[in-house]
């Protein structure tokens, strides 16, 4: 009887610390998508057509765009973009605003991406 009791026991620790960190991550998860959704659209709104390109990439970054996932691209045969993404809710959510340009800024475009 007594055995049983502390399987039991150590059961519901087991349950209450999974409880724990399911409800932590709904709380970060929470937090990151009421922090990125306005970073990127105040960071799109920064940015207007004709601007030069020149530290666009460091001031998205530095608006809390995430700096491993935000660069410039060029796709075959179209102008470079930048895409400033901004982490929502992990591992999916993703704000992002999609800056097309050459050496001037041509767009700046939000964009969700779940």
């Amino acid at each position: 009887m007594l055995m049983r009791m502390r399987k039991t026991h150590k059961f519901l620790k087991a349950i209450s610390v999974l409880v724990i960190l399911i409800l932590v991550f709904a709380a970060y998860g929470a937090y990151r998508e009421r922090v990125a959704k306005p970073q990127s659209i105040e960071f799109c709104a920064s940015v207007k057509v004709g601007d030069a390109t020149e530290g666009l990439l460091e001031r998205a970054i530095q608006s809390g765009a995430e700096a491993r996932l935000t660069r410039w691209r060029a796709p075959q045969n179209e102008s470079p973009v930048l895409m400033a993404i901004f982490v929502g809710m992990p591992p999916f959510s993703r704000h992002i605003c999609v800056i097309r340009a050459t050496e001037r800024v041509i767009s700046a475009q939000y964009t969700y991406l779940d």
